[in-house]
C-alpha cells in the first residue's frame, strides 16, 4: 500500500489553511523539515535508525549535529532536538522541547551556516538589547539576569551553576496561561554556546511576527493565543519555503568560500566527530 492511501503532512504548505498566530512561541512546533531540509540543503546528511522516529542531521565534517528524537510521552521537560557541537567537554550543545516552534529552533541552526563572528559580540548587545528592543523586561532575579516577555508566560535566563557560582547556561521557558503555569516548552544552551546563537534565538523567541500555523493547531487553549486567517496561500508559503532553500545552499556555499580563505590553525580547526551508528534505545 503505498504512501498515497494515508492521509499525511508530507503536503506541507498545501495541507492547511495559513492562520497568523501569535504569540510565536506558542504557536506549536511547525513542520520539522523547516529546519532539516534548509541543512540538507546547506550539505547536512541525514542519518536514520530503522524502524524508529529518529532523525541524525549531521554537518559535512560531523563536528556539529542536531537529532531529532520525539518523545511519545510528550514531557514538556523532555527534549526532541539536540544539538551538540564537539565533544562533550570542550563543545557547546543545546537542546529543545517538543513544542518549540521551528522558526525559533530554525533561527539557530540558520546562524550555523554563516561564518561565526570574530570576535564574539558581547552578550549585552547580542541578547539583552535584542529583547529589550523586542518588547521584553530585562532584569536581576536572585543575582541572575532574566528577560520576560510582556505577557509574562515566557522568559529567557543566564542562570548560574554550582556553588562558586562560576558556570553558567542559559534557559528558556514558555508557560501556559499564566507566569507559573504549566510548562508548554523549554531550552537548554550549555555555558560554551556562542553567544551569536544564543542572540539568533533571542531575536527569534521575542519577535512579535506571527508564526503561520493550521487553526486551533496550537498546543494550548485556543483562547491564548491569536489566530487569523492570513492572506496568504498555501503556493506563497510553498514558494517562500523554496526560497528559503535556496538562501541555505547560498549561505552554505559562502560560508565553504570564507573558510578557504582563511587559516587554519590547529586551534582554529573544527574537530571532525564522527559517532557511532545510532542504536536503538531499550
Amino acid at each position: 500500500m503505498g504512501p498515497e492511501m494515508f492521509h499525511s503532512q508530507a503536503a506541507g504548505a498545501f495541507d492547511f489553511i495559513p492562520h497568523a498566530t501569535t504569540p510565536g512561541y506558542l504557536a506549536g512546533a511547525g513542520d520539522p523539515r523547516y529546519v532539516t531540509e534548509a541543512l540538507r540543503a546547506a550539505g547536512w546528511s541525514a542519518h536514520q535508525a530503522p524502524g524508529v522516529p529518529h532523525v541524525l542531521m549531521a554537518s559535512p565534517t560531523w563536528a556539529t549535529r542536531l537529532l531529532l528524537e520525539p518523545d511519545p510521552q510528550h514531557i514538556p521537560s523532555s527534549s526532541w532536538w539536540r544539538l551538540q557541537h564537539g565533544d562533550d567537554t570542550t563543545g557547546w550543545s543545546a537542546s529543545f522541547g517538543g513544542h518549540t516552534p521551528v522558526e525559533i529552533l530554525g533561527a539557530v541552526t540558520d546562524a550555523l551556516l554563516l561564518p561565526a563572528p570574530d570576535p564574539q559580540p558581547d552578550a549585552g548587545r547580542a541578547v539583552w538589547q535584542v529583547l529589550e528592543g523586542n518588547g521584553w523586561a530585562v532584569g536581576i532575579r536572585d543575582g541572575d539576569r532574566w528577560a520576560t516577555s510582556p505577557d509574562h508566560l515566557a522568559h529567557l535566563a543566564h542562570r548560574s551553576l554550582g556553588e562558586e557560582g562560576d558556570h553558567f547556561y542559559w534557559m528558556a521557558e514558555v508557560c501556559q496561561g499564566r507566569a507559573d503555569g504549566p510548562t508548554v516548552w523549554r531550552a537548554h544552551f550549555n555555558g560554551s554556546m556562542p553567544v551569536h546563537l544564543i542572540g539568533a534565538f533571542a531575536d527569534a523567541f521575542s519577535s512579535a511576527e506571527p508564526l503561520y500555523r493550521p487553526q486551533y493547531g496550537t498546543p494550548v487553549y485556543s483562547h491564548q493565543v491569536t489566530q487569523v486567517p492570513a492572506a496568504l496561500t498555501g503556493e506563497t508559503l510553498a514558494a517562500r519555503y523554496e526560497q528559503r532553500l535556496s538562501d541555505a545552499r547560498a549561505q552554505a556555499r559562502a560560508a565553504r568560500r570564507a573558510a578557504r580563505r582563511a587559516p587554519t590553525t590547529p586551534e582554529t580547526a573544527a574537530p571532525a566527530i564522527r559517532p557511532a551508528s545510532p542504536r536503538r534505545r531499550r
